[in-house]
């Protein structure tokens, strides 16, 4: 069971594409004064912006419905190439991708990125952050291979035309170690973000908000690699800055407080991890409303520790709270449901209540397969943990099968030394272990297994 960092999801959420909120600001110098003056095109910008509010909110149905109203008045308005078409656009793939329907998504930022290297260029800037966007939304759906080619396109475009310290530069710099991060490629990752935080603490300053989410990126990353240590050197400089620059309530001081509290809770410092997450919970249902998919994440972090400190009646009451308010909130297919429905099982196998963490493992693993990809990163670990209630359950040759599609995927897409090729690994020697006729191919995975673990050590 894993604990749910806040922090990690947070620092997604700020690489991500940015919901466009002052259209009037972004782009009226390139309206003609007629134009300009239209009381439709007016209207759009005043919807665009409360469809922002919406948007941070939480309301997505109604971000939605104002978004498709900008974009039915300025497309025929403006044209379809205009840079606040374009923007409606995005915005719409945006608030899409936030709600994991890719199969939508993709489609139309595919649409804007065409149009805009028609219109701009492919190396303006605008259509740059379309390619930055595109990546994102592919590295969403495990597409790592496409995504890692669009964001090196966008970071080399920009150190081109831009230079190496630019804060766009910086941005795909951060954007291409997140990338390589969830690949397990952690040496690359560490290069990367370094440069990143350096860069913007240089340019921008060492409290600006850019830099604190750089510093929080680059503690996630150390968390993710056991050197918990330096992690929470890195975590504690954030939050402290955050809050004395931002104020308790601003969203960067309750990331960086949901990322600490993470930190302390893999140190063993239960009562300090707890009290940071319960102080972050009454800020976001006060804030936003105890139905917000923040403030479920936070109750989910809070359901993690109770693991954690084996208090597992809580954990699961938490837990089942938690996943109404996202499968009314977000669907029953959104990612962040899905990471609470394979959490309740796997907290449900601790606990040897097979036949009720059967199908809640068997849900998560089929939807995220079906949302997400075979290969996805979310899916392996649900392949993994279906496998291991096979295992469990006497159900040997449907576990092997599971754990070898897991292994065959892990191998290509992470190193020997990756956690989940590691986890894999092992499930997949244990099982060998335990068929008739299988202990020599056991005993190869096991070489594999010793030599990422010494890998790892080595770092």
């Amino acid at each position: 069971m894993r604990f749910w960092p806040l922090a990690a999801v947070a620092a997604a959420l700020t690489a991500a594409p940015a919901f466009a909120a002052d259209a009037i600001a972004q782009t009226s110098a390139a309206q003609d004064s007629e134009t300009q003056e239209s009381g439709a095109l007016e209207q759009a910008n005043a919807m665009q912006i409360e469809a922002f509010g919406h948007f941070q909110g939480g309301r997505y149905d109604e971000a939605e419905a104002l978004i498709r109203r900008v974009i039915a008045i300025r497309e025929p308005a403006l044209g379809p190439a205009h840079r606040d078409t374009l923007s409606a656009l995005n915005n719409l793939a945006l608030l899409l991708q936030r709600q994991a329907r890719y199969s939508d998504a993709e489609p139309l930022v595919r649409s804007v990125l065409a149009r805009g290297e028609e219109a701009l260029g492919r190396d303006h800037p605008d259509t740059l952050v379309t390619v930055n966007n595109l990546a994102t939304l592919l590295q969403s759906m495990g597409r790592f291979g496409e995504a890692e080619n669009l964001h090196m396109r966008a970071l080399a475009a920009r150190e081109e035309t831009l230079g190496g310290d630019h804060g766009d530069t910086l941005v795909s710099v951060t954007n291409l170690a997140k990338l390589y991060m969830e690949q397990g490629r952690y040496a690359e990752a560490e290069t990367l973000y370094l440069r990143g935080t350096n860069g913007f603490e240089a340019a921008l300053g060492a409290d600006h908000p850019r830099t604190l989410t750089a510093i929080g990126n680059l503690a996630h990353l150390y968390t993710l690699q056991g050197r918990l240590d330096e992690a929470e050197q890195l975590g504690l400089r954030r939050f402290e800055a955050g809050e004395r620059e931002h104020g308790a309530d601003h969203p960067e001081t309750l990331s960086a407080l949901n990322n600490l509290a993470s930190i302390y809770g893999l140190q063993g410092r239960y009562a300090e991890a707890g009290a940071l997450l319960e102080r972050s919970h009454q800020t976001y249902a006060r804030s936003l409303g105890e139905t917000h998919p923040n403030t479920l994440i936070v109750l989910g972090n809070i359901a993690g520790l109770r693991i954690l400190q084996e208090r597992y009646s809580e954990a699961a009451s938490i837990s089942r709270r938690v996943l109404d308010g996202q499968t009314a909130r977000l669907g029953a297919e959104h990612p962040s449901t899905l990471t609470t429905v394979s959490a309740l099982g796997i907290l449900y196998f601790k606990e040897e209540r097979y036949a009720d963490a059967g199908p809640l493992l068997v849900r998560a693993f089929e939807s995220r397969r079906r949302v997400l990809g075979a290969d996805h990163p979310d899916t392996l670990r649900s392949m993994n943990d279906t496998g291991r209630l096979y295992r469990q359950t006497g159900a040997l040759q449907e576990a092997l099968g599971l754990f070898e599609t897991a292994f065959r995927a892990a191998r290509v897409q992470f190193g020997s030394d990756d956690p989940l090729m590691q986890r894999t690994a092992a499930n997949l020697t244990e099982t060998l272990l335990n068929t008739t006729g299988r202990a020599a191919e056991a005993i190869v995975l096991a070489r594999v297994l010793i030599e990422g673990i010494r890998a790892r050590r080595g770092r």
